[in-house]
């Protein structure tokens, strides 16, 4: 006798997709660890889908309609020598032509270690209130090359940039975006690297909050992956983007 297996909700259905998203970034983000860089693309893809779709709503929103997100830190600016503990170092940069200017901070801090492999945290303002997803996707996270929103930044490495599709003509924005990070590598790259990592933790709390009901198995969290503990037995740099603002 065959045993038909019982259909699974919508509701369950969608909780296990957003699984296997954050299974997919998981797996990406152990492979950029291991030197595998292009492996962001695989995370842009996931990001839209959790993040940014526009119909349906993205994922998480439609299985946490009220899920709020620590919000992103702002830009900010410092004059030299106003620069915070730990970023001291930055009054000794000089602008040719002697006009007054401040340094404008992206909220993202890109970490090289001496093998080439770069990893990206995104700095969250915990003494803010939250966010709602939509409003927190249209944070300005670079002004580099131009105002660019998370969402922003998604879509275009996603819908553009060889995630999901390569548009037919070379996208100068991306190409841009592409050639600014302070490390010599894709500034693009590293931000969407920062974005999956936020999206693990987000998304593993929205699992969590599930309620499984008729003892039906209980959904796995997906860790997120760690640089290796022996690469930072070597010397390795933390680097932020800036941006040179005339006063």
């Amino acid at each position: 006798m065959t045993r038909t297996r019982a259909p699974v909700s919508a509701e369950r259905w969608e909780f296990e997709e957003a699984l296997e998203c954050l299974r997919v970034i998981s797996t990406s983000l152990r492979c950029v660890y291991a030197g595998e860089k292009h492996m962001y693309r695989a995370i842009a893809v996931q990001a839209r889908i959790l993040l940014c779709e526009k119909r349906p709503p993205p994922l998480l929103l439609r299985l946490y309609p009220t899920l709020k997100i620590a919000r992103i830190r702002p830009i900010r600016r410092y004059r030299p020598g106003t620069f915070p503990v730990g970023m001291e170092h930055l009054s000794s940069l000089s602008v040719a032509g002697g006009k007054p200017y401040e340094i404008a901070c992206m909220p993202f801090e890109i970490t090289r270690f001496s093998n080439g492999v770069e990893d990206c945290r995104i700095q969250a303002d915990e003494s803010a209130p939250a966010l709602a997803l939509p409003e927190w996707a249209e944070q300005i996270i670079t002004t580099q090359p131009v105002p660019l929103s998370i969402w922003k930044v998604v879509r275009q490495v996603a819908d553009r940039g060889g995630g999901a599709h390569v548009h037919d003509a070379q996208d100068k924005l991306l190409e841009r975006l592409q050639g600014i990070s302070p490390s010599g590598g894709s500034a693009a790259a590293s931000m969407i690297i920062g974005i999956g990592r936020v999206l693990l933790q987000l998304g593993n709390s929205v699992i969590r909050r599930y309620e499984l009901r008729d003892g039906e198995v209980p959904l796995p969290v997906v860790d997120a992956p760690e640089v290796p503990a022996s690469y930072y037995d070597e010397p390795y740099e933390k680097l932020n983007l800036l941006e040179i603002v005339p006063t």
